[in-house]
């Protein structure tokens, strides 16, 4: 399943949209090693997010990029 197929079957559901898309991408990256491929826009910026979080995690942990 594509990550924006994944957006989609959870489009009716309660948890805000933003909440979504991060837990989406993270499972979508969790899952397949990968970042997804995506046709949302604001799913950029969430991404990006993810990556200075886990950038400052290796950093915390005492590890190279």
């Amino acid at each position: 399943m594509s990550y924006d197929a994944a957006l989609q079957v959870f489009a009716d559901d309660a948890i805000p949209l933003d909440f979504q898309r991060l837990i989406i991408l993270t499972t979508y990256c969790e899952f397949t090693g990968k970042r997804p491929e995506r046709t949302d826009p604001a799913s950029q910026d969430h991404m990006t997010l993810l990556q200075g979080i886990a950038s400052e995690a290796k950093l915390l942990l005492g590890r190279k990029e």
